[in-house]
């Protein structure tokens, strides 16, 4: 029965999704000015960096890792934050750049300044290469707890949720079951949240996706306080009706290190999970991880600096490999709420412009939007996501 149902699968046509910003907008995910401002107005008493390197983000709260080196980071990085304002409008993705590209920033005076100001003022023994490093886990992680949906959630369990509402996504799903019936469905994601994992665990599309992670025969574990608890990893394994790409990572995720600092894979997390209790089941202790201050979420961030990780190995060169494919097999290609801002995503999207149908969905599409659009010869719909329905493709 499994080798017909693979086989069935194997010559159904293919429709491939690229979703971005936009579309988790309608659950109340922040856009990027949203971020600007949260990021901009944090303060040393909004959050906090603790022992293990991981931060918690308590607003209003007295430091209690204030004797440590990470409480120095987190007040440089605080200033950092509010020189580059001053110098620039603020964009989250801009500041990360700056921070990982100095020596080759327009504003590149951080080392100089580091040595001379900030390295005193903050009390840094560390050399500049370490500080960035730190600094930018950091970041990396206030950004994944401030990308919650109106909710306050960034996670949701195991619930399926069930038919006939799924608020402003109703519309969406009830076209991914349509769109299922007769057809392999690959969807590529640009955002880090967990919207879209919530919407497949669901009655519409009843448990036949895959994000190419597997539990079974995974040597990995972590502690959730009460019992080791067996963890997914990734196998590039995409075989089900519908098939998730995260192509910039996400927020449940984390690249998994040996004791050698070199990448070994990349695992599932849950909420319940802490880092520090993260091993692998191995005889041999090169598997053991070298250092805790490596696993927070893996996400891509940085206008530039992501670009230049879509060829990391194991997840991302896989899942942009599987993107090209899927684009040159998919005889329709549906965008919603992609801003068109991304030049590689951009250029990968020409590449494959003349083998598909292609559909934008845009409400009240700016120029950028229009612009790869008439270079792909696409459709533009002026619809919201809830407003979708076969009819439009």
């Amino acid at each position: 029965m499994e080798f017909l149902v693979e086989v069935t699968l194997q010559f159904m046509d293919k429709i491939s999704f690229l979703l971005g910003a936009g579309f988790s907008r309608p659950a109340g995910y922040p856009t990027a000015w949203d971020l600007k401002e949260k990021i901009t107005k944090l303060r040393e008493t909004d959050f906090y960096v603790d022992q293990s390197g991981s931060v918690v983000l308590e607003f209003n709260q007295v430091d209690p890792c204030d004797y440590t080196s990470y409480c120095s980071y987190k007040l440089l990085l605080l200033d950092l934050i509010d020189s580059y304002a001053k110098l620039v409008q603020f964009d989250y993705e801009r500041f990360f750049d700056f921070l990982r590209n100095q020596k080759k920033s327009r504003y590149g005076i951080l080392p100089l300044a580091f040595r001379f100001h900030y390295k005193k003022k903050h009390h840094i023994d560390y050399d500049y290469g370490t500080t960035m490093m730190h600094l930018l886990n950091i970041f990396n992680q206030i950004i994944t707890q401030l990308i919650v949906d109106s909710d306050g959630n960034n996670a949701y369990g195991d619930e399926v949720l069930k038919k006939p509402n799924a608020d402003h996504y109703t519309q969406f799903l009830n076209l991914l079951e349509e769109l299922g019936k007769e057809n392999i469905i690959h969807l590529h994601t640009l955002n880090h949240d967990l919207l879209i994992n919530k919407l497949l665990n669901s009655e519409w599309i009843n448990g036949e996706w895959t994000d190419g992670f597997i539990l079974n025969e995974s040597p990995f574990y972590g502690n959730d306080g009460s019992k080791d608890i067996q963890l997914e990893q990734f196998s590039n394994l995409y075989d089900a009706k519908y098939n998730l790409y995260k192509l910039h990572g996400g927020l449940d995720f984390i690249p998994y290190r040996k004791k050698n600092g070199t990448l070994d894979n990349y695992i599932k997390i849950k909420p319940t999970i802490h880092i520090t209790s993260l091993y692998k089941k191995s005889t041999d202790a090169e598997d053991e991880p070298n250092d805790i201050t490596h696993y927070h979420t893996d996400f891509l961030t940085g206008s530039n600096s992501k670009i230049i990780r879509y060829k990391d190995p194991i997840y991302f060169e896989n899942v942009f490999k599987r993107f090209e494919s899927n684009l040159k097999a998919s005889k329709v290609l549906i965008i919603i709420g992609y801003g068109c801002n991304d030049s590689e995503i951009n250029k990968i999207l020409i590449s494959w412009s003349q083998r598909s149908k292609i559909y934008i969905v845009s409400p009240r599409p700016n120029k950028n939007v229009k612009r790869l659009a008439s270079k792909l010869k696409a459709i533009i719909i002026d619809k919201k996501t809830e407003e979708l329905s076969l009819t439009d493709f």
